[in-house]
């Protein structure tokens, strides 16, 4: 676990380095009607002077220093108005994690993350690998209020767990970018150096070159880091971040780690759907669900809920309605408040309510 949470530290932090080589130093000026920020931005904020002659003939030593990337002034002004993935309507990140300690087994973490706004919508997945070995595999799907996760192992597979919450998920949620948090006081605008422009992902980019020296961690001590970071010229973007580190990692080992970002599928159809054959409430159609339930989850076999009726009530409900799907009570399991079961066929469904007078909260385990 510690070096996965190194790991995670080192994602965090490319992060950070990324977005500071291109903060504003001052808020962009509020869009007009019908405008956006960065046409606003854009605008002129004061009259201009008319040049004298001799001004239009002698070019500024600045104009005459131009370069294949463009001026000085212009890539000083693109790096300023940096945007993050919130200025899309779809993506996927991909974000892959690589260490390796002297004499240890390379390891790596990836991150492969969907996001549409209309309906919001995200789908993670992080696998793990150890000396070229998968080694387990994190599934996280988010749809309305609803959350489906499974943690499966090497070979082998895993219930879904889900897990209502009490809001639906929003846009800027959905399209938060889990590796690009703003932080200006990591790096100042001279880490970061414009080298060229080129293809990324089907799109025109700037390529920059970045120092990095400035990091320190608790957990971490770098002698070397570096980056090169690739910015759409269209979304204004950064849709690759390459990025390597060599230093101390957490037991004062000689490590190396390399980390990757690539951004693509830019607003293009992603379809998110929840996991098939799993349904938001994780009971069987014959098991129904009480109207008022609130905090839902569902771990395997195991539904959990909490209501504001009595476990008298929801006792009440439940010996009512179950028997209405088929299911036959169980008279060996009714000399508990609270504690009742069913069978249908080969199937158990056993209840357990706490609460007294309200509100209540329910466990459902489901046997075969």
């Amino acid at each position: 676990m510690q070096k996965e949470h190194t790991l995670l530290i080192l994602v965090v932090v490319l992060a950070l380095a990324l977005v500071s080589c291109a903060r504003p130093a001052q808020e962009p000026a509020e869009a007009g009607p019908g405008g956006s920020e960065q046409e606003a931005a854009a605008e002129p904020t004061a009259t201009s002077v008319p040049e004298t002659e001799e001004q239009k003939a002698e070019p500024t030593e600045e104009e005459s220093q131009e370069t294949e990337a463009g001026t000085p002034e212009e890539a000083e002004s693109s790096l300023a108005e940096v945007a993050d993935v919130n200025v899309l309507d779809s993506y996927r990140q991909t974000i892959t994690v690589r260490t390796q300690e002297a004499g240890g087994e390379p390891e790596e973490l990836t991150y492969v993350i969907e996001a549409v706004r209309e309906p919001p919508a995200r789908h993670t997945v992080m696998s793990a690998k150890e000396g070229g070995e998968s080694r387990q595999v994190t599934e996280i799907i988010q749809i309305g209020n609803m959350q489906y996760m499974r943690i499966a192992s090497v070979g082998g597979d895993s219930d879904w767990m889900t897990m209502a919450a009490d809001e639906e998920l929003v846009a800027g949620e959905a399209m938060g970018d889990m590796a690009l948090p703003s932080a200006d006081e990591f790096m100042d605008d001279e880490a970061c150096e414009m080298v060229g422009t080129e293809k990324v992902s089907g799109l025109e980019t700037r390529h920059y070159r970045c120092d990095l020296d400035f990091m320190e961690d608790d957990e971490l001590s770098f002698t070397e880091a570096k980056a090169d970071v690739w910015v759409s010229t269209k979304y204004n973007l950064p849709i690759k971040v390459e990025a390597t580190y060599t230093g101390k990692g957490s037991d004062d080992q000689d490590t190396t780690w390399e980390t990757e970002q690539v951004i693509d599928m830019i607003n293009e159809p992603i379809d998110i759907q929840p996991p098939e054959g799993v349904s938001e409430t994780g009971l069987p159609d014959d098991i129904p669900l009480m109207e008022s339930a609130t905090g839902l989850s569902n771990l395997g076999s195991i539904v959990t809920f909490k209501t504001p009726e009595t476990v008298e009530q929801v006792t009440a409900f439940y010996k009512e309605e179950m028997p209405k799907q088929g299911w036959t009570e169980d008279e060996e399991q009714g000399g508990i408040p609270g504690y009742f079961g069913f069978t249908k066929g080969d199937r158990v469904a056993n209840f357990m309510v706490a609460g007294g007078d309200g509100p209540s909260d329910v466990t459902i385990m489901l046997q075969k």
